[in-house]
């Protein structure tokens, strides 16, 4: 890291591919896409849909195509409708990821260069200037009236005043001043960062890490919602049951089929 920081000429384009096919790219812990057939098959297991659903194929067995096929298209729309909105959720998501911090400037080859943030390897010399959102953690090895928000990481909205390592005063705190960490916002003021951690392995990666690996439950609201339903189904049934019993023995002046058909209708 000395020769690093006496080098101002940064990494040579050799060495940041050494770099990265070692540490990999700058990204986070990608997120795992579920399937579309997934998705899909995930509402329609929904207690109402399956209700409905096996409604409509009730009609049809007993010969009312036209029943059958109005209520599959109501409940084909509904889905549809489900489907499209989770769609546009994770296409919105994939959009605000991709517009944070795109693109950064280093040092190469003795010049300065603007790569994908993504192709940021450790030991980079990184220049932040104002209104930049930082893509890696790094040292600060010089800085101008830098001021930094990290209300993304601490949640304290009061910007935090950065100083360059050489001047830092030693602290037990996590959250170092000679330190700029992903994911936060230059308000003021500029800095060359020396990389030091990439990706996952960033404060702001582990984090997204955090939230990835996080158990998927349903909310209350659709925990009381799918009792409701049951609850509702299970109602229906009875009714459905007394209703054809009582159907069945009010007409004794149809046929056995007929009566059978109607009890069910």
């Amino acid at each position: 890291m000395t020769d690093i920081r006496q080098n101002v000429a940064g990494l040579s384009s050799a060495e940041a591919e050494k770099l990265q096919e070692q540490y990999g790219k700058n990204e986070l812990t990608p997120q795992k896409k579920e399937r579309f057939i997934k998705k899909a098959l995930h509402i329609i297991c929904e207690p109402m849909f399956l209700l409905l659903i096996v409604a409509a194929i009730i009609y049809f067995i007993l010969g009312e195509p036209r029943d059958g096929a109005i209520m599959l298209i109501f409940v084909i729309g509904i889905i549809s409708i489900d489907i499209i909105q989770e769609w546009k959720t994770d296409k919105t998501l994939s959009a605000l990821r991709d517009l944070s911090a795109p693109q950064v400037m280093v040092m190469r080859d003795g010049e300065e260069k603007i790569i994908a943030s993504a192709d940021l390897v450790p030991c980079d010399l990184m220049m932040i200037y104002e209104g930049v959102k930082i893509p890696a953690d790094g040292v600060v090895i010089r800085c101008n009236d830098l001021c930094v928000d990290e209300s993304s990481l601490t949640g304290e909205a009061e910007g935090v005043w950065k100083v360059n390592t050489e001047s830092a005063e030693p602290t037990k705190d996590y959250w170092r001043r000679d330190y700029c960490y992903a994911g936060t916002l230059v308000t003021q003021g500029t800095a060359m960062v020396l990389v030091d951690k990439i990706g996952p392995s960033t404060e702001y990666g582990k984090i997204g890490a955090n939230v990835a690996s996080a158990p998927v439950e349903d909310t209350p609201l659709q925990k009381q919602t799918g009792k409701l339903v049951k609850l509702c189904a299970g109602i229906a049934a009875v009714l459905f049951a007394l209703v054809g019993v009582f159907t069945y023995v009010n007409i004794p002046d149809h046929t056995t089929g007929a009566r059978l058909i109607e009890s069910v209708l």
